[in-house]
């Protein structure tokens, strides 16, 4: 199973500590955590590093196509919501980079950690808790990824984007 959501080391999507997708559902999030089955958890701080820049948008949008037409209309938009709420000049898109990992996972470096969702803490709520101690009472029950090969992964979403334009 491959997790997109929670933050590594870093601030959150929605609040200071969490990240979107797991502060939606933190309950839920949490029963997927703790869950037997292999988890690899793709992190906001890791997947945001693959950042869609405007030479990315001169690309997608050079196809007279009707999905480049498509994207010429919705991609400028996107990327003036990226800089007005996030202050970021481009596109992160971490499902698309979670698709990516999949097909190819050797563009992930992991670790082996213990994870657990926050569910109780007003502040906190929805914050992922990885145990990254030497020492820990906790056995690892999910892989994190902590580096993404960017300019790989941005290289695949762009032939893929490109073989669909």
């Amino acid at each position: 199973m491959v997790i997109v959501g929670g933050t590594l080391h870093g601030p959150g999507d929605v609040t200071a500590a969490a990240e979107f997708n797991i502060y939606c559902d933190a309950e839920a999030a949490r029963t997927v955590f703790h869950s037997p089955v292999t988890k690899t958890l793709l992190p906001l701080c890791v997947t945001s590093t693959a950042v869609l820049d405007y030479a990315v948008l001169d690309q997608l949008t050079a196809s007279p196509t009707r999905a480049g037409r498509v994207m010429q209309a919705i991609l400028p938009g996107a990327f003036r919501a990226f800089r007005q709420r996030l202050g970021i000049e481009g596109l992160i898109a971490p499902e698309a980079v979670a698709v990516v990992a999949v097909l190819h996972p050797e563009l992930l470096d992991t670790q082996r950690f213990y994870g657990d969702v926050e569910v109780s803490g007003g502040v906190t709520h929805g914050a992922t808790v990885l145990d990254r101690r030497r020492i820990t009472p906790y056995q690892p029950n999910m892989d994190v990824a902590v580096r993404l090969d960017a300019s790989a992964t941005i290289d695949c979403l762009l032939r893929a984007m490109q073989a669909t334009v």
